[in-house]
């Protein structure tokens, strides 16, 4: 259970991270935000994108 645990959290830091690059979020304040949020991968050549779109009130 301990494993499964951290290793949701990593995935949940990884996608905080993709959503704010420029700073570092912490999990009980940034998880309102981002579970309201849809994201979809966009591949155009060679480069992939990720676009995340908020739903929460309070995103920018």
């Amino acid at each position: 259970m301990r494993r499964i645990t951290t290793l949701v959290s990593n995935w949940w830091n990884l996608f905080a991270r993709l959503a704010e690059p420029d700073k570092h979020l912490e999990a009980i304040t940034s998880r309102p935000l981002l579970l309201n949020a849809l994201a979809r991968e966009v591949n155009h050549g060679r480069q992939r994108r990720l676009i995340i779109t908020h739903t929460h009130a309070e995103a920018k």
